[in-house]
């Protein structure tokens, strides 16, 4: 599955990214960096213990939506970690 699961992650990270990091500009940063991380958790284990293809692909796309909306939380996390 090696460059197919790659892709389709890509692929749900960048079909999910601008429009969840637009819908969730104003949800508490907290509860959603540990909701993203969950959905990333879940949907990872399913790639992992799934036997089937279909199945281990689209949990690989499931699993790029969370991972989307993480890269693009954690840059504000940077910029607050570094002094001015």
């Amino acid at each position: 599955m090696g460059r197919a699961g790659l892709t389709i992650y890509v692929v749900g990270s960048l079909v999910a990214v601008i429009p969840l990091t637009t819908a969730t500009q104003r949800f508490r940063r907290k509860p959603l960096l540990l909701a993203a991380t969950g959905g990333f958790v879940i949907a990872n284990t399913v790639t992992a213990l799934s036997s089937s293809l279909v199945v281990a692909i689209a949990g690989r796309f499931v699993a790029g939506v969370p991972a989307g909306t993480l890269w693009a939380m954690l840059a504000g996390y940077a910029a607050r970690m570094v002094p001015d």
